[in-house]
């Protein structure tokens, strides 16, 4: 699909879809910095077979 139609597409739902897709990557990049600094603390998750984090609920 070409990126003109999609932008199209977006604008027609009053830019919603664009709008959500960066406020997204926003949070994201936003919970990363957060992360780098060691102002959220991740949790290691057991047992698997690669080194997996989550962040706990109850911190």
């Amino acid at each position: 699909m070409r990126l003109s139609k999609i932008k199209r597409n977006a604008i027609d739902y009053g830019g919603k879809i664009m709008s959500n897709f960066f406020d997204e990557i926003m949070q994201g990049l936003l919970e990363a910095a957060e992360i780098a600094k060691g102002n959220i603390t991740l949790t290691e998750w057991e047992n698997m077979p690669a080194p997996t984090f989550y962040v706990a609920d109850n911190v």
